[in-house]
């Protein structure tokens, strides 16, 4: 006998497709952020806040154009803590490039003038911001994406028995 959605903890297999789709539409979107705000010239403030909700927010489409269905509590917390391992990771290696990119010299010339004791404070606190923007879209999008599903597919249903 099939399953037709993971379970957890015994198996989260499948679940790696809706990472890998909140992996690329963070890295995407903020590639396209990136580019836009510097072509601009434009602050990237609380915009660039809103990428890892976007991404997790397509990750629970995706989970639930396939399994048409909320995910349980276990997959839920699953995506969570691996969306946020991917986001923190992703933030370290951005932030490896840039320094990279301008020169570590000014980077850390930078850093020393902040300070130690302020610099951990500023990235404890993006850190928690971070993990609370993925948590949300996790806790309430996938209710709202199932029925947003629904109401589609009721919608194509009234479309096809029309056209008969």
């Amino acid at each position: 006998m099939t399953e037709t959605a993971p379970t957890l903890p015994n198996s989260a297999g499948p679940l790696w497709k809706e990472l890998g789709a909140f992996a690329l539409a963070l890295i995407g979107f903020s590639l396209l952020w990136g580019g836009i705000s510097s072509l601009l010239d434009i602050d990237s403030g609380f915009i660039s806040l809103m990428i890892p909700f976007v991404a997790a927010a397509m990750a629970i489409d995706s989970y639930v154009r396939t399994y048409q269905r909320v995910p349980s509590q276990a997959e839920q917390w699953w995506l969570i803590w691996w969306s946020f391992g991917v986001a923190v990771l992703y933030s370290v290696l951005a932030f490896l490039v840039i320094a990279f990119a301008i020169g570590l010299g000014d980077t850390f010339a930078g850093i020393e003038e902040l300070g130690g004791g302020i610099l951990v404070i500023l990235a404890t606190v993006g850190i928690a911001v971070e993990f609370l923007v993925i948590w949300a879209s996790y806790r309430f999008w996938p209710k709202r994406s199932l029925k947003n599903r629904l109401r589609w597919q009721e919608k194509q249903a009234a479309k096809a028995a029309k056209g008969r």
